[in-house]
């Protein structure tokens, strides 16, 4: 998928990769350029063209269905497994209720709530953090800077450090640290 003014350069590249002579290419652009707009046609025998009037892709999160709450409490779990290390594989009866309600697909439970959180505007980055442990665990997850959801864990007490976890979308830089500590940042390629 590519913006349609690059599209003709994309099919070229493919039909020449392909084997296929300057007078297909020229045809199968022709073809291409003159195709009614949301329709596919077929420029050669392995590649298939739509002609779609989107110039940009952006994603859309005005939609108001809501992320689903059991991938909340997975994605909070999971930081608290890389916060706690082994501790969260102990038996006990709270984190045997939050592996059920994961592993049972079950929607409802009392043991965690989904509370949702939004920033004036987006900004490019994700993160994860342990915000407090006060009367329970709660964690935030924030997407796009600006979409937020505090993961409480009722019943779950956790003994540890504040921590933030950031991805610089953009940069592609990704910064954990503690709250108040200088941040220690890597970079994912």
């Amino acid at each position: 998928m590519v913006p349609i003014k690059d599209a003709p350069g994309h099919i070229e590249r493919m039909l020449t990769r392909d084997g296929h002579d300057t007078d297909f290419v020229r045809q199968a652009l022709t073809a291409f350029g003159s195709a009614s707009e949301g329709k596919e046609i077929e420029v050669s025998r392995n590649v298939s063209a739509i002609n779609w009037p989107t110039h940009k892709v952006e994603l859309d999160l005005s939609s108001s269905v809501p992320l689903s709450e059991l991938l909340l409490v997975k994605i909070a779990y999971e930081f608290l497994a890389l916060m706690s290390g082994s501790a969260l594989c102990n038996d006990t009866l709270q984190l045997n209720e939050i592996r059920h309600v994961l592993r049972c697909n079950k929607r409802e439970s009392d043991a965690f709530q989904i509370e949702r959180l939004f920033a004036p505007q987006y900004a490019p980055f994700h993160g994860l953090c342990f915000e407090e442990n006060d009367p329970y665990v709660k964690i935030q997850i924030r997407l796009f800077g600006k979409l937020a959801y505090r993961v409480h864990f009722r019943r779950l007490g956790f003994n540890g450090p504040k921590i933030v976890y950031t991805h610089n979308l953009k940069s592609r830089e990704e910064d954990v640290r503690e709250y108040g500590a200088e941040p220690h940042k890597s970079q994912r390629g």
